[in-house]
């Protein structure tokens, strides 16, 4: 009796799995430019193409600028300018240890004293959502320090992020 149930158990369980494989592999051959979604590049290479709109130094105004005549021009998600603080360690997920440049407000736990954070918007991996943020961190002087690119994966809808 246990076995007759674990068998169909075992035999849901690999449908189910066949299921998803299949709808994978169709949705791979119906979509293939999903693979050429510039929000796939490598947060790396997402980054550089970053300090190419705004490069180290920029001031916040400008910066600010910039990225928001990018974002209408490339349908980016949202743009957040943070006046009042820095970059929270905790969203970057990062430890002090885990950067290699001057970080300051350290103890306050923020890298920067203002920010902007921008969500350039999320792409399918099989049935999983992965939001891009990009994060932007300048320092006293307003201007720009470091630029920090973000993915999460996650399997709740990417309006959980707007």
């Amino acid at each position: 009796m246990v076995r007759k149930i674990a068998r169909k158990l075992l035999a849901c369980v690999l449908v189910v799995f066949c299921i998803i494989v299949f709808l994978s592999l169709i949705q791979i051959l119906f979509n293939p430019l999903q693979f050429v979604n510039p929000l796939r590049k490598s947060q790396e290479r997402i980054k550089m193409d970053m300090l190419e709109l705004t490069p180290i130094g920029t001031s916040i105004n400008v910066a600010n600028r910039i990225l928001a005549e990018a974002k209408r021009k490339n349908g980016w998600t949202s743009l957040q300018l943070y006046r009042d603080m820095g970059i929270s360690i905790s969203s970057l997920r990062l430890t002090p240890e885990d950067t290699r440049h001057k970080l300051e407000n350290i103890d306050s736990g923020y890298i920067g004293v203002q920010s902007i954070q921008l969500l350039l918007g999320a792409y399918r991996c099989l049935y999983a959502s992965v939001p891009v943020f990009v994060y932007f961190a300048f320092c006293e002087n307003e201007t720009l320090d470091n630029i920090f690119v973000v993915k999460f994966t996650s399997i709740a809808s990417v309006s959980h992020w707007q």
